[in-house]
């Protein structure tokens, strides 16, 4: 299966790409992964620029192909002030036109919340709130998996390189997460 995990936040080596990593090493031994990290976003904000689809940059075209392909997304977001990051939503604003129509149909999308302390629950609503608004107007036929992750107290739990600090009550969850989607995508694209 190919999957793709997009680390939504622009700080580098943030918690975020911390959890996006230890999906990474969870998930490589059977299926083809491919990981965006957002520190290295370009995307303009809307003030700034419109999105030409045939004048993507590296990154973009990266993103745009990486998803084009997968079969299961695995959407992950810091939590700003309750909010996912600027950079994610900025992402939905541009590129989610019908010229981006491969990036979002017929796949199956996981949404994990990230947080140094308590919380990671309100990003995965406010993504949630906006994929399925996009989903449903574009008529895509996707689905958000309802397995979903909040991802508290992050440092505690995974280390710089996405390895387990060994919480067995994080740990259990994290392979939830990473297990119950594939299952998910598996199911959807065999059509049952």
């Amino acid at each position: 299966m190919n999957i793709c995990i997009i680390s939504g936040s622009p700080r580098i080596n943030s918690n975020t790409i911390k959890l996006a990593k230890a999906i990474e090493n969870l998930a490589k031994e059977h299926h083809n992964l491919s990981l965006i990290d957002f520190s290295k976003c370009d995307i303009p904000f809307e003030s700034q620029a419109r999105m030409e689809k045939g004048k993507l940059s590296d990154f973009q075209q990266n993103l745009y192909d990486s998803m084009e392909k997968a079969q299961l997304i695995y959407i992950l977001s810091p939590e700003y002030n309750w909010m996912p990051s600027a950079e994610i939503v900025n992402f939905f604003n541009q590129m989610t036109g019908k010229e981006y129509t491969p990036m979002w149909n017929n796949k199956v999308f996981a949404l994990g919340g990230v947080s140094n302390g308590r919380g990671g629950r309100m990003p995965i609503v406010h993504m949630g709130t906006m994929l399925n608004k996009v989903l449903g107007i574009m008529h895509h036929q996707s689905f958000i998996c309802p397995k979903y992750f909040e991802a508290y107290n992050t440092p505690d739990h995974i280390d710089e390189m996405g390895n387990s600090k060994g919480v067995d009550a994080y740990d259990k969850s994290l392979n939830n997460f990473v297990e119950i989607p594939v299952l998910f995508a598996a199911r959807w694209a065999k059509g049952e």
